[in-house]
C-alpha cells in the first residue's frame, strides 16, 4: 500500500512537470506578447521615416495665447469711444410745493435707445407719461440730463484714450490738485429742459464705454 501510494505520487509529479513544460513554452509567450507594455509604447510609431516620438506629446499652449490676445482686445476696446445705446432714468416725485421730495423711482435696468446716440421727443413723452400716475397724478416739472463729454483735443491728444491716460497721469503725479482744472474743459454737465415740446431730439456723443453708465436723466414731477 505504501508502494502504490508512492507510485501515484510520482505519476502526479510527472504530470505536473509536463504541464509546466507546456505552460512555459506556450502560455508565457502569449502573456509576454500581450502585456509587454514597454514594447507597445516603443513600437507605437506608425511613421516610416524612423523618427522618434519626441515632441509628439508636447503640451498645446496655443489656446493660452489666443485667450491672452482676446483679453487684450477687450481691454483696448474699453478705452475706445463707442455709441451710446442705453441711458438711465430716475424719477423724483415732489409735493405740491415743488420742493419736498415724497419718493423716487427708477426705470430698471436702463432704457434702451431706439437709435444709437439719440433720444426723441416721443420716447421722452412715453416714458414720463408711464411714471406720472403713482396712486395720484404728478405733473411734469423739468427734465435734467447729466451728460459726460471728454475734450476733443486734436493737437497732442487725438482720442479719448490718450486724453484719459494723460488725465490719470496728472492725477497720480499731483494728488493734491485736480487734474485738468486749468484747461477750461467741461467733463460732466447738467442740462435742464423745462419744456418737452421744445425738444425734437437729444443727441449724445460716442464715449469711452467706461463712462456710459454716468449718462442719465432725472425727471422732476410734482403733485397736482
Amino acid at each position: 500500500m505504501i508502494r502504490v501510494y508512492f507510485m501515484n505520487i510520482l505519476s502526479f509529479c510527472y504530470i505536473i512537470l509536463m504541464s509546466l513544460d507546456d505552460y512555459d513554452y506556450e502560455y508565457d509567450n502569449e502573456y509576454d506578447n500581450e502585456y509587454d507594455y514597454d514594447k507597445m509604447v516603443i513600437d507605437d510609431d506608425d511613421s516610416d521615416d524612423g523618427q522618434s516620438l519626441i515632441g509628439r506629446d508636447t503640451l498645446d499652449t496655443q489656446w493660452i495665447t489666443d485667450l491672452e490676445n482676446e483679453l487684450m482686445v477687450k481691454e483696448y476696446e474699453m478705452v475706445l469711444p463707442t455709441d451710446i445705446l442705453r441711458v438711465s432714468f430716475r424719477f423724483v416725485y415732489l409735493a405740491s410745493d415743488k420742493k419736498t421730495i415724497e419718493f423716487t423711482a427708477s426705470y430698471e435696468p436702463s432704457y434702451i435707445l431706439r437709435r444709437p446716440n439719440e433720444i426723441s421727443q416721443s420716447e421722452l413723452f412715453e416714458l414720463i407719461h408711464r411714471f406720472q400716475k403713482k396712486g395720484k397724478y404728478y405733473n411734469f416739472l423739468s427734465l435734467l440730463l447729466y451728460d459726460v463729454r471728454l475734450p476733443d483735443r486734436r493737437n497732442g491728444c487725438s482720442n479719448d484714450a490718450q486724453w484719459l491716460s494723460s488725465y490719470l497721469s496728472e492725477a497720480v503725479s499731483a494728488p493734491g490738485a485736480s487734474a485738468g482744472e486749468n484747461d477750461g474743459d467741461e467733463y460732466g454737465r447738467v442740462i435742464e429742459y423745462t419744456n418737452l415740446l421744445s425738444i425734437d431730439k437729444i443727441y449724445f456723443c460716442p464715449l469711452v464705454s467706461l463712462f456710459h453708465s454716468l449718462i442719465g436723466f432725472t425727471v422732476l414731477l410734482y403733485e397736482d
